[in-house]
């Protein structure tokens, strides 16, 4: 049986055009569910693109700014229950089919702003997450892109509050020379800002003249 991820309706028994057009792209979220997928609308914080009522730059951002240069990050999909399902299905539960559910649209944003940048480059995953995982799930959305970074010692992240989150300590190494290049770093989820924010002063600290972040939701 073949059931949507979200809703868990049985998607083989879908028999109106819309679900044979489902079919055929393999989608594995129902048509009634995939529309509950809320882009994010031009009421954002500028600079973490986190969805408010107004477009103020947010208290995480100013938090951030007293100690970090400012990073602006875009994101596509305000990150929800239903966003919180569908990556905890994709990302760990391992369900390497999903990355189909969006990764035409990401690649579509990533396209439009891609000339800005010397670097693109993915968010990697420690060797150990690599192994468990068996994918890098940035890349299934994106597609692959340059690997400029590598994480000596990861924190698990999921299952910490935001205060905790902001707390840890990445060890980000930086693998080629990014000496005044512009950057665009790629991520799945901006939740907290710490692995983006992190990222970016480890390529600072090594003469990056810009970075900025794309993720799929935030």
């Amino acid at each position: 049986m073949n059931n949507c991820v979200i809703c868990g309706t049985d998607l083989d028994n879908n028999q109106d055009i819309f679900g044979f057009i489902f079919m055929l792209r393999q989608s594995a979220i129902c048509q009634n569910c995939l529309p509950k997928f809320k882009k994010i609308d031009r009421n954002h914080c500028p600079q973490c693109y986190r969805q408010q009522k107004n477009k103020d730059i947010c208290n995480d951002c100013l938090e951030w700014n007293k100690t970090d240069k400012p990073l602006k990050n875009q994101s596509i999909f305000k990150y929800d229950a239903n966003f919180s399902s569908f990556m905890h299905r994709y990302k760990y539960m391992g369900d390497y089919r999903l990355r189909h559910e969006f990764n035409h649209l990401a690649k579509q944003e990533l396209k439009h702003i891609k000339q800005r940048f010397d670097i693109v480059a993915t968010i990697p995953l420690t060797s150990e997450g690599l192994v468990k995982r068996k994918f890098n799930q940035v890349e299934g959305i994106f597609g692959t892109q340059d690997q400029i970074l590598k994480i000596n010692k990861g924190i698990q992240m999921s299952g910490l509050s935001h205060a905790q989150r902001r707390k840890q300590v990445i060890d980000f190494e930086v693998m080629a020379l990014v000496q005044d290049k512009k950057i665009l770093l790629l991520d799945d989820v901006y939740t907290s800002g710490t692995t983006l924010h992190q990222a970016s002063s480890a390529l600072y600290q090594n003469g990056a003249l810009q970075v900025q972040s794309l993720t799929l939701a935030r």
